[in-house]
């Protein structure tokens, strides 16, 4: 069946290529927001964009079984089948409660962090990402351990404000404002960063490349 539908899709892309009326199935993670899809909407000529919400694994197998023709993912580890290119990097962030004796630094020091309880996203949904904030903070000197998983901040908050434990995101999750009864710090020293890319199959079309 994966291989039925990747034939499938190649057919219907090499038939939308040759006559200019492209229609793309992008998948995305929904904490990455809607600038790539404002983006291809001004390409000239503009390319049409179906999103659909998926997780950034789900992406991956979708575009391989032809379900997708891209995908816009956190950290994608990449098979054989698939390209990428960066579309931008975003800076890890600490989330504490207002009322932490840490919120009162500007930036901080990740050894501070050490033994303290860290909620991440599950590593269930994304296992690249998870790992990259989990790694990141230790190979920085903070001795942490992912006791909690929250895959949105409205998830994640409630663990940080009750005290359970403190919280790791990417600065654009933030792009709504900060949450009451939080604050947000950056890690002091080299900026812990996670990518965000444009991810197709190898024998996607033009299209993809005007966005």
């Amino acid at each position: 069946m994966p291989e039925a539908r990747a034939t499938i899709a190649a057919a219907r892309r090499a038939r939308d290529a040759a006559t200019g009326h492209a229609e793309l199935r992008v998948g995305y993670a929904e904490d990455l927001g809607t600038d790539l899809f404002t983006r291809a909407a001004a390409a000239v000529p503009p390319v049409h964009v179906v999103p659909v919400p998926m997780s950034s694994p789900e992406q991956l197998t979708a575009l391989v079984e032809g379900r997708l023709d891209a995908g816009w993912a956190w950290e994608p580890e990449l098979s054989a089948e698939l390209a990428s290119a960066l579309v931008g990097r975003e800076e890890a962030v600490i989330v504490l409660a207002a009322d932490d004796p840490l919120a009162d630094h500007a930036e901080l020091d990740p050894t501070a962090l050490s033994g303290r309880p860290l909620a991440v996203v599950p590593r269930s949904v994304n296992p690249w990402l998870h790992d990259r904030f989990v790694t990141g903070l230790r190979e920085r000197g903070a001795d942490v351990v992912a006791t909690h998983e929250a895959l949105r901040l409205d998830r994640l908050v409630p663990l940080v404000v009750s005290g359970v434990a403190f919280g790791i995101t990417q600065r654009r999750s933030l792009a709504g404002g900060v949450p009451p009864g939080v604050v947000v710090r950056p890690l002091a020293g080299e900026p812990l960063l996670v990518e965000h890319r444009l991810v197709w199959r190898r024998d996607a079309p033009n299209a993809l490349t005007r966005m």
